[in-house]
C-alpha cells in the first residue's frame, strides 16, 4: 500500500516527467518564459478548462470534437507516409468510427441529450481510440477482423460477388451496342 510520502514523491516525478516533456514544444517554453509560470502549471490549468467545458456543457459538443479530430489528423497525415500498414489501418479505423459515431449522434441526439455526461464518455472514448498508450481503433479493428474470419468471411464474399454480378451486367446499359440504350433512345 501507499503511504502518504509515496503518492507525494510519485506526484513530484511525474511533474517532472511531464516538464520535460512539455520543454519539447517551443508554445510552452514561450508561454513559461512570458507568464513566469511553469509550463506543467499552464499545461494542466489548460486540462483542466477542457474539462470543466466539457463537464458542465459548455461548448461540450465543440471542444469534444476538437480533441477527437485535431491530434488524429496530424497523426493521420504523419501515417500517409509511414511504410507500415499498421499505422493507416489505425487511423482508417478511426475515421470510420468517428464517422459512424458522428452519425449516430446527428439521428440520436434527442436521446444523448439524456444521458449524463455524454460529452464526458465521448471524449475519453476517443482518446482511448486515438491515443498511441491505448490505440483502441486498433483493438476495435482486430475484434472485428476476428469476427467476420470467424463465420462471416463467405457470407461477405458471396454478397461481393452479387453486387460484382449485377455492377458487371448493368455495366453496358448504355452502350450503343446494348437493346436497352436503343430503346430508349
Amino acid at each position: 500500500m501507499y503511504s502518504l510520502n509515496d503518492a507525494q514523491v510519485q506526484a513530484r516525478q511525474q511533474k517532472v516527467d511531464l516538464d520535460v516533456e512539455l520543454s519539447k514544444y517551443k508554445v510552452f517554453r514561450d508561454l513559461e518564459a512570458q507568464t513566469k509560470i511553469s509550463k506543467v502549471y499552464i499545461f494542466l490549468g489548460g486540462l483542466g478548462l477542457l474539462l470543466v467545458l466539457i463537464i458542465f456543457n459548455i461548448a461540450g459538443e465543440l471542444v469534444t470534437d476538437a480533441i477527437a479530430w485535431i491530434y488524429p489528423v496530424i497523426a493521420s497525415f504523419q501515417a500517409i507516409d509511414s511504410p507500415t500498414p499498421a499505422a493507416n489501418r489505425q487511423w482508417l479505423t478511426y475515421w470510420s468510427i468517428f464517422g459512424a459515431v458522428k452519425m449516430l449522434e446527428y439521428f440520436l441526439n434527442a436521446l444523448l441529450y439524456w444521458i449524463p455526461y455524454w460529452f464526458v464518455i465521448k471524449t475519453i472514448f476517443f482518446l482511448w481510440l486515438s491515443l498511441p498508450q491505448f490505440t483502441g481503433a486498433e483493438v476495435i479493428y482486430n475484434q472485428y477482423k476476428q469476427r467476420v474470419s470467424n463465420g462471416n468471411g463467405p457470407k461477405i464474399d458471396t454478397f461481393k460477388a452479387k453486387v460484382s454480378q449485377i455492377s458487371t451486367k448493368n455495366k453496358d446499359i448504355f452502350s450503343p451496342k446494348s437493346p436497352k440504350s436503343q430503346k430508349s433512345l
